[in-house]
């Protein structure tokens, strides 16, 4: 199952990395800023991590990648993201996205 969520998105990295066997494991992320919060004692913004598929060839993160270098700033996305493994862990993937309408960066 898969849900859209709005995030912003301000770095993106993706790579192989070799393997203790040999092999070659492909990766991809994302970083992401929440909204502004006041919570008590806690006030900011937090910053995420946010794994992200890497089907064809980074597919994703290659778009990611554009949209940054054309905004030269932070993105705001709607994700579709769904449950994925990560290193053996169960994790949101970031499987899509578009840019979201109303881009506040932009």
């Amino acid at each position: 199952m898969e849900n859209k969520i709005a995030m912003t998105v301000f770095n993106q990295n993706f790579g192989t990395m070799d393997q203790d066997d040999g092999s070659k494991m492909e990766w991809a992320n994302c970083q992401t800023l929440t909204d502004f919060q006041v919570n008590g004692n806690k006030c900011g913004c937090q910053i995420g991590k946010v794994a992200v598929v890497t089907d064809n060839h980074f597919a994703v993160s290659k778009q990611l990648k554009a949209e940054l270098e054309a905004a030269q700033a932070p993105i705001e996305i709607i994700g579709s993201v769904g449950m994925g493994v990560v290193q053996g862990k169960s994790t949101f993937v970031l499987k899509s996205f578009e840019i979201a309408k109303a881009n506040k960066h932009g």
